[in-house]
């Protein structure tokens, strides 16, 4: 006898079915639970952290900041890189290129960058996600690139939501924790975004017709 479906999965199983339909060849089982759990904290604004040891997970968390973001987000990067080992998509993971259109096809949201590196290189055709956002023709929102012109002052890469973040621990290895629910935090990284910004310049960007 098959068990009932749980309204309340059913959004989730949505997500992972749509996950699988876009990776090689899926993913292993304790992935497709992280998703499930980094969907449900991101729907709810949990304040709970989750770490985050791998690239697989990195685009799983950026994928739902944007998902699910309505204000602003602002994004601290080494060059916004569009795979990582063994080839793994990341900015280039459709996945989170349509959550970075959904984000931007929203009344009033903004996208700002800064790139430690290369941000003069890579705009926009040289890059999957930025020649993704200027061919779109439907956008409400704003995008804002800037190149870090300084040192970093010992701040490690980090995504900003207004309601949460995802900090990279470590930027080699890429080791971070990430929290939908966590304000406080957010806003302390807000701050050390617009730090940087006073020492970037803007290199492109995207405004809504």
């Amino acid at each position: 006898m098959n068990k009932p479906v749980d309204p309340k999965n059913e959004h989730i199983n949505e997500r992972i079915g749509k996950l699988f339909r876009y990776t090689k060849a899926g993913l292993e089982k304790k992935d497709a639970r992280y998703y499930a759990d980094i969907e449900n904290a991101a729907r709810n604004h949990q304040p709970k952290e989750y770490p985050n040891g791998k690239a697989e997970h990195a685009r799983i968390v950026l994928a739902k900041f944007f998902e699910y973001g309505t204000g602003e987000i602002c994004l601290f990067s080494g060059q916004l890189r569009e795979r990582a080992q063994a080839e793994l998509p990341v900015y280039s993971w459709i996945i989170l290129q349509e959550a970075v259109l959904s984000f931007l096809r929203r009344e009033g949201t903004k996208l700002r960058i800064i790139l430690e590196k290369n941000a003069d290189y890579i705009i926009p055709d040289g890059h999957a996600l930025l020649k993704t956002i200027a061919d779109a023709k439907d956008l409400k929102g704003s995008v804002e690139l800037f190149r870090l012109n300084g040192n970093t002052d010992g701040r490690t890469h980090f995504c900003v939501s207004d309601t949460g973040y995802r900090e990279e621990i470590n930027d080699s290895d890429c080791t971070a924790v990430s929290n939908f629910g966590d304000q406080q935090k957010a806003a302390t990284l807000k701050r050390d975004f617009e730090n940087l910004l006073k020492k970037a310049t803007g290199v492109w960007e995207v405004r809504p017709i």
